[in-house]
Parts: structure tokens; C-alpha cells; sequence
């Protein structure tokens, strides 16, 4: 009779494998268009029935994505110097003032915004910020915008007369959309004094702080029409393929046709679950973000946390504020009130202190405890400007 004996070994065992992932190069949902285009190149060498477009469109200015972390020694010497202004208007600090400042050193609201946030009038808000920008360096500092950058510039070299002054006031629009035909024929120059006119501006600092946003290229659009939002995705400023035999679509070339839907079909549903609920913001009917955690997103989507959290930070859209990081949509609830986000609260401390109300009587009003308004009260989340004439960049 037979008998069978089993028998469990743990002696290591090792074997080779390939990881899709590794396999595969970079994961195409977490880089940009252009590094998409380029990864697209690569895995295309070897099939030369395909051929790439690379992106078009152009690309974008972002709104900044973060406030100062840390007091820069370039912020510390901004405060000193508005130390030594005599008038600044009473009840009003050095630091009230540099908290106006975005990190590129422009203001980051409207006059008439910044001066409610100071408790003063716009008239006595105006005569101090002339002021201001008259002595401070770097010249540009407390700028409305990048228009307003340069003329400052202009203004303390004394070249308020020159071409480029003449351009940025009366041409501005023009300079934007970079139609030199037209300021040529109403200025009567010719197209070399016109561009040396520009390459003057170009000389001059559009970031007086030194920190800026680089340039990228938006894939989503989430623009208010009628009474709701448009949303799109931005195909012309993502990369395609064109096929010389469309009917010979199998191996490689599927796989690949296979990741790029699979890129664009996870975009397109975690910008939609964000359009969903942040629509009354995107369109202007309120000023605030509602509630929405990359957690939120992640069980609405059935998508991982990690893959959400890595596509908003990487994932840009146009939007009536500019363009903005889907990271920037998101807003965390509080703990107190889930009903109610940390960007709402912001904005909520901000207005009532402006109305003179005590943090006893804004605490009681918001329904939130002492303290929390005591830890979110120093963190105001301002939207910065998005600057113009991007030719000029």
C-alpha cells in the first residue's frame, strides 16, 4: 500500500519576474504632456507607422501654488524697510503690510481687498501704497500686477517716457495676445522699434521677489457657462498619435493606445468629481471651497488615494481665476464642523474681522471653538493674481 507524505520546505526559493511597471518605463498618469510626448517617442521608435504630435497650445502662467512657509531673509528686509516709512497709517504694522505680498511680491488681492483687510479706506490705502512703491527695492515690490511691476520699474529709472512705458500703458492688450503688427501701425514704428521697445521690458524683473511659477500647460478646462460649468478636456495641449494603417492596431501599439485612454479616462473622472462639488466656486456664485479631501475623491472616483493625490498635484486646469493645480480644489473639512472647510473658515475670520467683530463673537457665529479660530487666524488663504503680457515673460 502507498502512502503520500507532504512535506512544507522554507528554503528561499528565488525566481525572476517583470514588473509591469518597470516594464512599462514611467507611469504616464503622473507626468506632464510634454514628458508624455517625449515618453511616447521612446515606446514609438521601433513601430514607424506612427507618428507624434506633440503638444500645442500654450503654455501657462499658474496662480502660485504655495504661500511663504518660512520668513525670507528678502521678506525680513521688507518689513525693516517699511519701518522706516513715517506715515503709514495708524493702527497698521510692517507686517500688516508684508502679509498683502504673493510670492512674487505683487499684491495678492484688489486694492479695495487689501485695504479692508488693513481696516482703512482705499483713498488713505492708495497714498500709502504710492509711497511705498516709490522706496522700497527691489523696485516693483506691492505691485497690483505685472503690468504695474514694470512701470514701477520704469518710473523709479526714470524712463517714464521711453517705448516700453508707452507700450504697457496703451498697448497692453496688444502685447498680450503678441500682435506687433498692430501696435507698429498705430504707433507709426517700424516691427525693429517695436521689438527693441519689448526687449527693453524684458530687461526688467517681473518677479521682484525672485520666486516664480513655472510654466505649464493646462489639460482640463473648467469654465462657467450659463448656469453651470463647461468642462473639457484640453486636447490640443496633449500629445497624439497619427496611424499610416489606423487598421493594424494590435500588440505594442495597443498597449499603448490602451495607456493613453486609460491616462485621459482617469483625469477626465477625477475632474469631474472635483467640477461636481466645487461647481458653485468654479462659477463664481460663492467665494469659497466646499469640503473635499483627496479621501473624498478617492472613494467617489474608486480610485486609490495615492493615484488621486499624485494627479491633482500634477494635473492643471483653466479656470475664471487662472490656471490652478487640481490640488488647489481641494479643501480640507473641519474637525469641529465637517460642513464647513478650511478654506471657508479663512474667509469667514477675514470678513468678520474687517467688520470689528471680537474672536468671542466669531467664534460664536461660526460655530467653531476658540482655539481653532485662534490656529486658522494667521492662516488666510489668499488667491494670488495671475500676471498678464505673458510675452514679457
Amino acid at each position: 500500500m502507498a502512502f503520500l507524505e507532504v512535506i512544507l520546505s522554507n528554503t528561499p526559493n528565488v525566481a525572476l519576474g517583470v514588473k509591469p511597471y518597470l516594464l512599462n518605463g514611467k507611469n504616464w498618469l503622473f507626468i506632464s504632456p510634454d514628458e508624455l510626448a517625449e515618453e511616447l517617442h521612446k515606446a514609438c521608435e521601433d513601430l514607424p507607422s506612427v507618428s507624434i504630435k506633440r503638444p500645442g497650445g500654450r503654455l501657462e502662467l499658474p496662480l502660485d501654488e504655495n504661500p511663504w512657509e518660512e520668513e525670507s531673509d528678502d521678506i525680513r528686509e521688507i518689513e525693516f524697510q517699511l519701518s522706516l516709512i513715517k506715515d503709514l497709517p495708524q493702527g497698521t504694522t510692517p507686517a500688516d503690510w508684508v502679509s498683502l505680498l504673493g510670492p512674487r511680491g505683487y499684491l495678492n488681492g484688489s486694492t479695495e481687498e487689501c485695504a479692508t483687510s488693513l481696516g482703512i479706506s482705499q483713498v488713505q490705502f492708495l497714498k500709502t501704497l504710492k509711497e511705498i512703491q516709490d522706496q522700497l527695492d527691489p523696485p516693483g515690490v506691492f505691485a497690483q500686477d505685472l503690468r504695474d511691476c514694470l512701470l514701477i520699474q520704469l518710473r523709479r529709472l526714470s524712463m517714464d517716457n521711453s517705448d516700453g512705458a508707452r507700450l504697457l500703458k496703451d498697448f497692453h492688450r496688444e502685447l498680450e495676445s503678441s500682435r506687433l503688427d498692430l501696435i507698429s501701425k498705430a504707433t507709426g514704428w517700424d516691427l525693429n522699434r517695436v521689438k527693441e521697445a519689448i526687449m527693453s521690458l524684458r530687461k526688467l524683473d517681473p518677479s521682484p521677489l525672485g520666486i516664480v511659477s513655472k510654466p505649464v500647460r493646462p489639460e482640463i478646462s473648467m469654465i462657467p457657462y450659463k448656469d453651470g460649468i463647461s468642462f473639457k478636456i484640453l486636447r490640443e495641449n496633449m500629445p497624439s498619435l497619427s496611424l499610416t494603417y489606423p487598421s493594424k492596431i494590435k500588440g505594442k501599439l495597443r498597449s499603448i493606445l490602451m495607456r493613453m485612454s486609460g491616462r485621459y479616462r482617469t483625469l477626465a473622472t477625477i475632474g469631474l468629481a472635483i467640477t461636481m462639488t466645487q461647481r458653485n466656486f468654479l462659477s463664481g456664485k460663492t467665494e469659497y471651497l466646499e469640503p473635499l479631501t483627496v479621501k473624498d475623491l478617492a472613494r467617489i472616483t474608486n480610485l486609490s488615494p495615492s493615484t488621486v493625490s499624485r494627479c491633482t498635484r500634477g494635473t492643471y486646469a483653466v479656470t475664471r481665476y487662472g490656471t490652478i493645480s487640481l490640488s488647489r480644489l481641494l479643501s480640507k473639512p473641519l474637525r469641529s464642523n465637517p460642513n464647513l472647510s478650511i478654506h471657508r473658515l479663512t474667509l469667514e475670520i477675514s470678513k468678520l474681522k474687517s467688520m470689528g467683530l471680537s474672536d468671542l463673537e466669531i467664534s460664536k457665529r461660526l460655530g467653531v471653538p476658540r482655539r481653532t479660530l485662534a490656529y486658522h487666524r494667521e492662516r488666510r488663504d489668499f488667491t494670488y493674481p495671475k500676471p498678464s503680457l505673458a510675452s514679457l515673460e
